[in-house]
């Protein structure tokens, strides 16, 4: 019985890893008070032992900044997020799996800066609250 139990783990573990294309999407990316949030989606996972997020001022020369673990085996899309309390410009999300090979890799720009909203004045009425 743990035999045939085996061998079922192990089918379903290779199925899984058939369907598992490894590949991430990039999300928007955000910048609050709080620090920079890098965002991504993965098709599906097995086999994922960690996403490892690295960072860049240059976008040649990374550094480790964190991981994230894999919530484990899945055909089921996920969205993970990292927050950078650092700004960097240049963001490379690695997925590897458990032998410690990275089997995708998505690199992500700056993320867009926040803009102060604009006030309303008298050259743009377009902006005003004032309703007659």
């Amino acid at each position: 019985m743990k035999y045939l139990t085996s061998l079922f783990a192990l089918l379903i573990a290779c199925q899984l890893n058939a369907q598992n294309n490894n590949t991430i999407f990039a999300q928007p990316l955000t910048q609050d008070e709080t620090g920079q949030h890098i965002s991504f989606k993965v098709a599906s996972e097995a086999n994922i032992r960690q996403y490892v997020i690295e960072a860049s001022t240059d976008s040649v020369n990374f550094e480790v900044i964190g991981t994230l673990p894999s919530k484990g085996n899945t055909l089921v899309p996920r969205v993970y997020q990292f927050t950078s309390i650092t700004n960097y410009r240049y963001y490379r999300v690695k997925q590897t799996d458990y032998a410690g090979i990275a089997t995708a890799v998505l690199q992500i720009s700056e993320p867009l800066k926040l803009k102060e909203p604009e006030k309303p004045s008298p050259s743009n009425p377009a902006l005003s609250h004032n309703e007659k």
